[in-house]
């Protein structure tokens, strides 16, 4: 999850889902309150990417900080900003060795 608020991540989160659920966002201040939220694992990227560099980049941040394995399959969200309750994009990608 690419989050700003940290409120796509809060959602994903209620459902209690048996998978880790990694937030990344490039404000400390929704870092820090992610680290509160139960199944969450939030990542503080100083830069702040596009949904498309992210997932371009996702397979080394997420092997380089054993989040996943090569062989994993992610599935990446996002909310549409301004509405809290709802996703609006999914991308579900295989990781490569």
């Amino acid at each position: 999850v690419q989050s700003h608020s940290g409120a796509t991540a809060r959602l994903i989160a209620k459902r209690r889902p048996n998978v880790p659920i990694i937030a990344v966002t490039n404000a400390v201040e929704t870092c820090r309150q992610l680290r509160l939220v139960h199944g969450v694992t939030p990542i503080l990227l100083a830069e702040e990417l596009s949904a498309a560099e992210l997932i371009s980049r996702i397979d080394g941040l997420l092997t380089r900080r054993h989040l996943a394995r090569a062989d994993d399959i992610v599935c990446f969200v996002g909310g549409l900003a301004g509405h809290d309750d709802r996703l609006d994009t999914m991308h579900i990608r295989h990781l490569c060795q």
